[in-house]
């Protein structure tokens, strides 16, 4: 195929093969190959089926290879005459087609696209509902199955096309009515209102896809490639088609453009709003009025000046020396905003031109969850610590779903019932004591003080009866540690047993046939003990420490390098640590430097950056270099992509190009600990360094400790 597309290229050099253009001054387009398929293009003449003819013949005359007519279409431009298609039909002998339909899954768009252009997607769906028994799965298995099959349907197409919002609600009308209980026309009982489900587990959601903004974070990922990869051949066409010329433009909308181009400019104000600077010359970059500094929004809203300052590039904030103006910057700037300054690099004409890059992660690299979560407005600020408990439990999915709907009182007991009119009293109805609602079911009916007598401890009894229901679960589930002999945790134990007085209502209350086997106090020991071994008998156990984890001394003539960073506090305020020691494990040199304000990976970015700059002045030529950051490990290695445009990341690279040996490794915690406590110890109250030829007093005895290992 490599040389097929050496002679079409041959000949469209030569002038013979006439591409087609999608604009004025695009790239030609004269081949797309694929891993089975061959797409060419062309002038539709009787010269150019001759060179194409030409050229495929002398291709299956070197390969072995022939052209299948059966499975080879032709199609044209609106503009071709009849004439034209006739003869190019005759001379190929090729099926002349008006739609290419579907390629890969996607329909290949001539026309105006309807709900019924995308109708297979629910064929799909529905193909696969046909083939469940969902009146067999627990609530648990009909969620699992939404996430990992049904939701998962339309999102290739999504990628590249905005789908109409009437076919996207019918898909989650589908989704819905599957996940409770449904069938056909019949829907099932919704226990928690849609939108609630639709927030992430850390919110209280169940995970489940708002499917219109899912669609507009894949299509905001087309818009970061257009910004971050402008090198591509069909990112060059389509900037060339719809006359792109700025880096990131105000507005992109265009009249008859493409259902791609429409989707674009419907997110386009969301990837705006998500675009931040590297700064690298300064030149592009707006100093007041574009984002460039990791905060809210630019610098102008948080300036000292009473009025709007003038637009100015960032490199006009740089001294003589080619550092950041601080004279100039303090008068204009509060102290918070001048520690993030801080830790950015100042520009340098030769660094290259500044880039845009995504600013809500911390790599700086677009990530399609992160941008839904901007657009369903469920970020990290709206997390509940109680969620995040109950999904890290070891258990069974079935029984977490059962306690997240504990947690959020939408059980279905005769309390709840009678609040939706499904009955007529909300009194239980195996003791007839009180009302049924979940404090009851759980804690105050006979079959629960039955249980729970037996499973706590008598000093801990009347505290559990009488700690408020509103904080009675998540207090339980924070419960460290067992409360029997038997060694099961407390936790597993009493998630079990709350399941089990549930499960146990409803099989006697709505299965006549139903018989107990064995005492609800046995059956809660037995399935306690089975899911904490579960742990112990699945992949095999972390290494904490260990030979391996340890700091070792390096090769003779070798010097060892641990650099780490530290990020504390809500203003993030970060600082850097090196230390260089000998073969033998002596300490030579080191360092401590206040960085500014910071995430954790450009925290210890700089603190490899400082080390092997000071490791380069010092003298040192073979540096064995360690960090516990993994992360950082993999940029360093070209193993990632992370922060590819960042200035700070290619001033790393250039000293790692020097002559000089300089070995990277990742190392664990407990190796890097000397680093990492004095990272903690330099109190970032200075953008200074702090020289240390001789190791502080808080670390000689971790010192030793590491040249005795």
């Amino acid at each position: 195929m490599e040389r097929l597309a050496h002679s079409i290229t041959a000949k469209e050099e030569e002038g013979i093969w006439k591409p087609i253009r999608l604009s004025r001054n695009g790239p030609g387009l004269s081949h797309l190959f694929f891993a089975d398929d061959l797409v060419l293009f062309a002038e539709a003449d009787a010269g150019q089926m001759d060179v194409i003819h030409g050229v495929m013949e002398e291709f299956c005359l070197c390969s072995g290879h022939r052209v299948s007519i059966a499975k080879t279409q032709v199609y044209f431009s609106k503009n071709c005459s009849d004439q034209i298609r006739d003869l190019v039909e005759q001379r190929l002998g090729f099926e002349v087609v008006e739609d290419l339909g579907r390629y890969l899954g996607v329909p290949l768009l001539h026309k105006r696209v309807t709900k019924a252009t995308y109708v297979y997607l629910l064929d799909k769906m529905a193909k696969r509902l046909s083939g469940w028994a969902a009146k067999s799965l627990s609530l648990a298995g009909r969620i699992t199955l939404a996430k990992a099959v049904l939701q998962v349907i339309p999102s290739y197409v999504m990628q590249t096309a905005v789908l109409p919002k009437g076919l996207c609600r019918e898909m989650e009308k589908i989704i819905r009515r599957f996940v409770w209980g449904g069938s056909g026309d019949r829907r099932g009982l919704s226990l928690i209102n849609w939108e609630s489900m639709q927030k992430s587990l850390s919110s209280g959601g169940m995970g489940l896809k708002n499917l219109e903004s899912q669609n507009s974070a894949f299509l905001m990922k087309v818009g970061f490639e257009i910004l971050t990869k402008p090198n591509k051949l069909w990112v060059r066409v389509v900037k060339e088609k719809y006359g792109w010329h700025e880096v990131v433009p105000l507005c992109i909308k265009r009249g008859n453009c493409s259902r791609l181009w429409q989707g674009l400019s419907r997110v386009w104000e969301d990837i705006r709003e998500s675009v931040r600077w590297n700064i690298r010359n300064g030149e592009r970059t707006d100093f007041w009025y574009d984002i460039w500094v990791d905060m809210e929004g630019p610098l102008w809203s948080r300036c000292n000046l009473s009025t709007m300052p003038d637009p100015m590039s960032v490199d006009c904030m740089v001294d003589e020396f080619g550092e950041w103006d601080w004279r100039r910057l303090e008068c204009l700037l509060p102290k918070e905003v001048l520690d993030k300054v801080s830790a950015i690099p100042p520009p340098r004409p030769w660094y290259g031109v500044d880039q845009p890059c995504y600013r809500w992660e911390e790599n700086k690299m677009f990530t399609i969850r992160s941008a839904y979560m901007r657009l369903e407005g469920d970020t990290a600020g709206s997390d509940s610590p109680c969620w995040r408990l109950l999904w890290g439990l070891n258990l069974p999915q079935r029984i977490r779903v059962f306690l997240w709907l504990a947690m959020r009182g939408s059980l279905l007991t005769n309390v709840e019932r009678m609040r939706r009119h499904l009955t007529s009293e909300g009194m239980c109805q195996l003791c007839r004591q009180g009302n049924e609602d979940i404090d009851h079911v759980l804690r105050r009916c006979p079959p629960a003080r039955d249980l729970w007598s037996k499973l706590v401890p008598p000093g801990r009894l009347g505290a559990f009866e009488t700690v408020e229901w509103n904080g009675w679960l998540e207090l339980n589930l924070r419960i460290k540690g067992s409360m029997s002999g038997d060694g099961s945790s407390w936790v597993t134990c009493f998630a079990v047993g709350c399941w089990l007085l549930w499960k146990h209502r409803c099989s006697k209350l709505l299965n006549a046939d139903y018989v107990e086997v064995g005492d609800m106090y046995s059956r809660c020991r037995q399935l306690a003990l089975e899911f904490d071994s579960v742990p112990a008998s699945v992949g095999g156990c972390r290494r904490n420490g260990g030979e391996r984890g340890r700091w070792q001394r390096p090769p003779a003539s070798w010097v060892k390098a641990n650099a780490d960073g530290s990020v504390q506090g809500q203003q993030q305020t970060a600082a850097i640590w090196g230390v260089f020691r000998d073969s033998a494990g002596v300490w030579l040199f080191g360092f401590a430097r206040a960085i500014g304000s910071c995430s954790v990976l450009m925290s210890e970015l700089w603190a490899v950056y400082d080390t092997l700059l000071h490791a380069w002045r010092l003298g040192f030529r073979k540096v064995w270099l360690e960090s516990d950051n993994l992360e950082v490990m993999r940029i360093l290695k070209g193993e990632s992509t992370a922060l590819s445009g960042d200035a700070l990341v290619d001033l790393i690279f250039g000293l790692l190009c020097r002559d000089w040996e300089v070995r990277i490794q990742h190392i664990g915690r407990e190796g890097n600990k000397v680093a990492d406590f004095l990272a903690r110890w330099c109190n970032g109250e200075r953008r200074g360094n702090v020289w240390l030829p001789d190791p502080p007093t808080e670390v000689h005895a971790r010192v030793l400790e590491d040249s005795c290992s």
